[in-house]
């Protein structure tokens, strides 16, 4: 038996290969293999079950990038309604940036509005103030002066009061009062009774 076998082998090794019908490639074999891609590629075929693998594997290769397409297709499909999702999220943002701008406009123009009311206010309620304060500065001023004038009339007085007395003769003590005539009599405060 192993003389068969090793005659069978030896026999199997000196003839050629049978060749299957000549098949146009696909493109990436034909890329590989360096060929016109529309060229006729002989293809060995040592039994019937390696041509059958062969054909299984470029269906499943199909099935395999009809799967992939469709994955792809859903994928870009998802991708454009999240677009469109986000798109409309962006424009209802970008509507109430807007208005929170044409807000924040309108709170700067009230602020700047209530700031100048309150300036004039502020003015209008302390002019009465600064007139009466201006009006007490100027009395007191008077007064002050008043009151220096007083001190330098009451200076003169004294002055003069003195040179009078030094020129004038001694005066006479007043004499006595004749009787059943009536004496000056001094007048009490209110609230204090009189001497007896």
């Amino acid at each position: 038996q192993l003389e068969a076998r090793l005659a069978a082998i030896s026999s199997a090794a000196a003839a050629p290969p049978a060749l299957a019908p000549a098949v146009s490639p696909a493109p990436r074999e034909a890329k590989r293999l360096k060929l016109d891609p529309g060229a006729a590629v002989p293809m060995p075929v040592a039994d019937a079950d390696q041509r059958i693998s062969v054909d299984e594997r470029r269906k499943r290769n199909r099935q395999s990038a009809a799967r992939s397409r469709m994955r792809r297709k859903e994928y870009v499909a998802q991708l454009e309604m999240r677009y469109k999702e986000v798109g409309s999220e962006v424009v209802v943002g970008a509507q109430i940036v807007r208005r929170a701008a044409d807000h924040l406009v309108f709170m700067k123009e009230e602020v700047a509005r209530f700031d100048s009311a309150r300036a004039a206010l502020l003015e209008q309620m302390l002019e009465p103030v600064f007139a009466g304060v201006q009006a007490l500065a100027q009395r007191s001023a008077q007064l002050q002066r008043t009151q220096e004038l007083h001190a330098i009339a009451v200076e003169a007085q004294a002055v003069e009061d003195a040179a009078q007395a030094a020129t004038d003769p001694p005066a006479e003590p007043p004499a006595e009062l004749p009787a059943g005539s009536v004496a000056a009599v001094p007048v009490p405060p209110e609230g204090v009774a009189p001497p007896p």
